[in-house]
């Protein structure tokens, strides 16, 4: 599924299989180089030179915001255990990255950051994922580890014993 093959439209009037042209299909694009991270950068960079920091943290406010109202809905109605379960899908379906462990409490344990370049320049933005969890599961969440301090993980710790007040929580 990594290359698309389309029948080529100008084999008309040739004799034999029409040709065919192949391209790159959109699950072989990952192979290629691309500069996400420095394009996201570079636009938050702009924006807060043009409108300020508070502007970057409006921004990252709306994402949590947006990701509160996708998770609550998704999590509706299921207990703590369960939550954690399908949290393991934040950044993508079926994560094989993302564990759920109980040995010193309840954490998710993130071993792959979709946007790691981009917070060791910007650490604003791994404030989106701790809010997004401490709304949705009503508890406060801490990272006990994390990548920019060369852990290799980071350890989002629900914190069982400090519930959130409930217009925190949604």
């Amino acid at each position: 599924g990594w290359v698309t093959r389309r029948d080529a439209k100008d084999s008309a009037g040739r004799s034999g299989r029409p040709a065919s042209v192949y391209f790159v299909s959109p699950r072989g694009e990952v192979f290629f180089p691309k500069k996400y991270e420095e394009l996201t950068l570079a636009v938050l960079e702009a924006v807060a030179e043009l409108h300020g920091e508070a502007a970057v943290d409006a921004a990252l406010a709306r994402i949590t915001d947006e990701k509160v109202k996708h998770w609550t809905a998704r999590l509706r109605g299921k207990s703590l255990e369960q939550k954690l379960e399908l949290l393991k899908n934040y950044y993508r379906e079926g994560d094989e990255f993302t564990s759920v462990t109980r040995d010193r409490g309840l954490a998710l344990i993130e071993r792959n950051c979709p946007f790691l370049d981009v917070a060791r320049s910007k650490p604003a933005l791994c404030c989106t994922t701790i809010n997004v969890l401490s709304r949705v599961l009503g508890f406060e969440v801490h990272r006990r580890r994390t990548f920019q301090a060369g852990d290799g993980c980071c350890e989002f710790e629900v914190r069982v014993d400090r519930p959130l007040e409930l217009e925190l929580a949604m």
